[in-house]
């Protein structure tokens, strides 16, 4: 036993059934990428990490960076979130990318946190998908407001090149979240 794990006993995420792996493909299925003609050649990977909590698996997944939350038992969804962006998520430096999510809980409450395609970091109740209120506007914090580049000039809230294809990092209750621009960018 390595001595990261000892003393921790492991619990396997899903039983073994026969039906499982027809199953989970079918949910997998659902968050299969769409579109096959990438914008950015570099950025045709989405290679997310998904995160097993209590009996659910929660990954991102799909064009728009949706959320969605499986029984691990079966497979079958939980819910699905996804936020619209429009020309915002257009003109994202990093619109393929997620990585993943994260997760926060407070021994009461139990999030998920991600970054959205147009830099939005969204707080959803881990149970109902639903955005987290109290948190940001409704759920949602815009990462783009106050960010300046050249001369302390502010970023354009729809167009500005900033973005995010890595997972939030969570440490007790505080959110970091990392930045990155389109290669290239001068």
């Amino acid at each position: 036993m390595d001595p990261l794990h000892r003393g921790r006993q492991r619990q396997p995420l899903l039983t073994t059934r026969s039906d499982y792996p027809r199953k989970f493909q079918q949910a997998r299925g659902r968050l299969a990428i769409q579109d096959r003609q990438p914008r950015h050649a570099s950025e045709y990977k989405l290679e997310g990490t998904p995160l097993a909590i209590r009996g659910t698996v929660y990954a991102t997944g799909g064009t728009r960076r949706s959320v969605v939350a499986l029984d691990g038992g079966t497979g079958e969804i939980r819910w699905v979130y996804s936020l619209r962006e429009g020309n915002r998520a257009v003109a994202a430096p990093r619109q393929l990318s997620g990585r993943g999510l994260s997760y926060w809980t407070d021994g009461r409450e139990e999030r998920i946190l991600y970054v959205t395609t147009g830099y939005r970091l969204v707080s959803l109740d881990a149970k109902t998908g639903q955005p987290t209120p109290g948190f940001g506007k409704n759920g949602i914090l815009d990462l783009k407001e106050g960010v300046v580049y050249g001369n302390r000039q502010p970023i354009d809230l729809e167009t500005g090149e900033i973005g995010l294809h890595s997972t939030p990092t969570v440490t007790k209750d505080t959110v970091i979240v990392g930045s990155s621009f389109r290669e290239g960018s001068r």
